[in-house]
């Protein structure tokens, strides 16, 4: 899972010594640093491929390829990654679990 603007900058602005003194509380300290300048920028998704359904307070579709342009920072499974613009591919059967 990946999160790109407020989250992103959230988890980019976590300090490893709060981190380690206080665990997930360092996520709040950062998101309350984050909150005092973020600036609302919102950032263009182009669908490369899949469909895009109609929903009334969300918008939710399937895509192999996704682009993002803009500078927001970009998380991955709780850990920061980068910043925009980015390219996501899907790949299939990419992860094998075992059980």
């Amino acid at each position: 899972m990946a999160g790109i603007g407020l989250d992103g900058a959230v988890v980019e602005g976590v300090r490893l010594a709060e981190k380690k003194a206080i665990g997930k509380g360092a996520y709040l300290l950062s998101a309350l640093r984050r909150l005092a300048d973020w600036d609302r920028q919102w950032l263009a998704l182009a669908v490369a491929a899949g469909r895009l359904p109609a929903g009334n307070d969300f918008t939710s579709f399937y895509a192999r390829n996704l682009e993002v342009s803009g500078s927001k920072a970009v998380q991955v499974d709780g850990d920061y990654c980068c910043h925009a613009p980015l390219s996501i591919t899907a790949v299939e059967n990419f992860v094998r679990v075992i059980v």
